[in-house]
Formats: C-alpha cells, sequence, structure tokens
C-alpha cells in the first residue's frame, strides 16, 4: 500500500494542501469551540435564573400561605381583625352569585368601632388574602353602595375606648347614606331602592333632633325634601317609614 505524500502549502488564498500527483486537496478548517461555549453558558444561566425564580415564587407562597392560615385562626371571634376581614371577603364572594352581599358587608361596616380598628381589619385582609381591602370596596360595590360606606366610616371615631370612642355627630352621613339607598343601582343599568339601608338609618337614629338634623341636612345637600324621596320610592306595602319611627316617638 502506497502512501501519498500531502504537501501543506499557503496561498494569500488560505491553506491548500496538494497529493503527490500535484491535485489540491480540501482542508477542513477546525470549528471554533467559542460560539458553543458561549451559547451553553447562556442556556445554562437561562435555566439557572429560571430556576432561582421559581424557588423564590414557591418559597413566597409558602410563606403567604403560613401567614394566612395563622391570620385566619382569629376568624372566629367577633373581638378580631380577622373575623371583620373574613365578613366582607364573604360579603364580596356572595357564594358566587352577581354583586355582592350588602347586607354581610354593611353589618360588617357598622359593627367596627373606630377607624384605627378598620386599618386593623385592611391589615388582616391582606394578610389573609393578599388584596388591599379599600381597594376591592372600590371594586366590588356599586357606586351607591361605596357611598354609604364612606358616610358609615366617616362618623367612626379614631380610636377604639376613651373618651373620644363615641361615633362622631353627623347628620349628612346619615343623609348620604339615604340619598345612596334611594339612589341605589341595580345591575350597573337601573335605579331601584335599597330598603335594607334605609331601614338601618332609621334604626340608628335615636330621637326627633337627630331625625330633623338628618332631613336639613338632606334638604341642602340635595335640594329635595327626604321623607317625599323616600315615600315615592317605597311604598307603605314595602315599608311604613311613619309607622317606623313613630315607635321612637319620631314624627316622620
Amino acid at each position: 500500500m502506497i502512501r501519498q505524500a500531502v504537501k501543506m502549502t499557503t496561498s494569500r488564498y488560505g491553506a491548500s494542501a496538494f497529493d503527490s500527483r500535484g491535485q489540491a486537496q480540501p482542508i477542513i478548517a477546525a470549528q471554533d469551540n467559542g460560539s458553543t461555549s458561549f451559547k451553553t453558558y447562556m442556556l445554562w444561566g437561562l435555566v439557572g435564573t429560571i430556576s432561582l425564580g421559581t424557588l423564590v415564587y414557591l418559597g413566597w407562597k409558602f410563606v403567604g400561605n403560613k401567614i394566612s392560615d395563622q391570620e385566619s385562626k382569629g376568624s372566629l371571634s367577633n373581638e378580631d381583625p380577622a373575623y371583620y376581614a373574613k365578613q366582607f371577603k364573604i360579603g364580596f364572594d356572595n357564594n358566587n352569585w352577581y354583586g355582592s352581599d350588602m347586607n354581610v358587608i354593611r353589618e360588617a361596616m357598622i359593627a367596627i368601632p373606630s377607624k384605627d380598628f378598620f386599618n386593623k381589619v385592611a391589615d388582616s385582609y391582606r394578610r389573609q388574602y393578599h388584596k388591599s381591602l379599600f381597594q376591592e370596596l372600590e371594586a366590588k360595590l356599586k357606586s351607591t353602595e361605596y357611598q354609604e360606606m364612606q358616610a358609615i366610616y366617616k362618623v367612626k371615631p379614631q380610636k377604639t375606648g376613651g373618651k373620644n370612642a363615641a361615633p362622631i355627630y353627623d347628620p349628612y352621613a346619615l343623609a348620604t347614606r339615604i340619598h345612596a339607598a334611594v339612589n341605589y343601582e341595580t345591575m350597573g343599568l337601573f335605579w331601584g331602592t335599597d330598603l335594607e339601608a334605609i331601614k338601618q338609618v332609621v334604626r340608628e337614629v335615636p330621637d326627633q333632633t337627630t331625625w330633623d338634623d338628618v332631613k336639613s341636612a338632606y334638604s341642602a345637600k340635595y335640594s329635595l325634601s327626604m321623607v317625599e324621596d323616600i315615600e315615592s320610592d317605597v311604598s307603605d306595602f314595602d315599608y311604613d317609614l311613619h309607622e317606623e319611627l313613630a315607635k321612637k316617638n319620631i314624627v316622620a
């Protein structure tokens, strides 16, 4: 077997090889491993980043669930902010029916004793459900429902207990609640009456002086007679305002 000698030459056109017969033979240049190494580095870097992000997310989720579970343990006692946070959530969910259960939300808001306590409820809501209670109220409620909640919140004292723990006397807040109830939105398209909201205001009015102040505030704010506005929306068959007020010796 005869081996062919191969002679290497270099020209301005690059390297070439000739066999013993003088015929040119192609030379396969060695591949550049630099590009491959860079791609491998980028691939592993991407895998590492995704893995780290996944671990961080799972860790955050685990810690968040632990905090939520711990916070929800207080939701059975009506002295704990977690209880009221849970009530708001129940009202918002409304058993998956359309809209929110305003009776549940209203009762929770009324029962909260002060603005400071409400802030604690909001903190508990965030820990349990990872959402802002303030934003949830604005997003989940109709505009008239939200106005009612604002009016209820407005008259609460700043702190619970002490000499300044009594609700702030504000007939305009009660007038606002009556007006929101009379002009209640139904399914975001039509107008109706929130009868329960009206009843709740009447329950909270203690005497004739307060009722007269609320009527004056209503007239000043909306240029309407409050009693006539209520009676134009609510028939005696649904609710006798005069009879309800008479139980407290109040004349409408």
